[in-house]
């Protein structure tokens, strides 16, 4: 009998957030400029919402930003995904702003959860700044790697190779057998060896 209770309560959770999904997204008007939303400037506005909520072209690319490139050119080619990824972000805004009007913004989890994403945020656009001012020149790097491979050439010196895929012995005999054992021998062990440029 709990069990059922509580499958039943999960439905009518889950109705609800449908219900309430299902109004804001009735309350979010697309623009007419979504569509060239790839093209835009980083302030058009893609979809707007309640108490005049928007949603603009800078608010989707933050998004994707952490997607993929090739996902990322992917959606922006694609009107449709770029629409859904717009009013997806209009919902969260709009319960953002109630929640944010609402005793449930003073909780203590909430607040601290938050100053954690406040953190995060602020403390990755940072280092990303911090990469790109450190990031050397491609000049740098090759006056880099030269500079490497004239101090000691001898680490990019790479061994004579051969392929063979048969050693023909042309005598028959006890010493021929001899020979070619040899170098059978000679041969397993370079492989169990492997040059020294192989190992670094």
């Amino acid at each position: 009998m709990s069990s059922m209770f509580i499958n039943l309560r999960g439905l009518c959770v889950a109705a609800a957030a449908i219900c309430v999904t299902t109004n804001l997204l009735a309350q979010v008007t697309a623009t007419p400029s979504a569509p060239a939303a790839q093209s835009a400037p980083a302030s058009a506005i893609l979809a707007r919402g309640p108490s005049g909520l928007v949603i603009t072209s800078a608010d989707v690319s933050a998004d994707m930003a952490r997607l993929p490139e090739a996902t990322r050119r992917a959606i922006q080619s694609n009107p449709e995904s770029l629409q859904q990824i717009a009013s997806n972000l209009m919902v969260r805004r709009v319960l953002a702003l109630e929640t944010s009007q609402s005793a449930l913004a003073q909780s203590p989890a909430v607040v601290a959860t938050l100053g954690l994403a406040r953190d995060r945020v602020l403390s990755d656009a940072r280092l990303a700044q911090m990469d790109a001012q450190n990031a050397p020149s491609d000049a740098a790097v090759e006056n880099y790697a030269r500079q490497v491979y004239a101090t000691s050439p001898e680490k990019f010196e790479r061994p004579a190779q051969t392929r063979a895929r048969h050693i023909l012995i042309t005598k028959t005999g006890p010493e021929s057998l001899q020979k070619a054992n040899a170098l059978l021998a000679q041969l397993k062990g370079s492989l169990r060896d492997p040059p020294a440029i192989l190992g670094r």
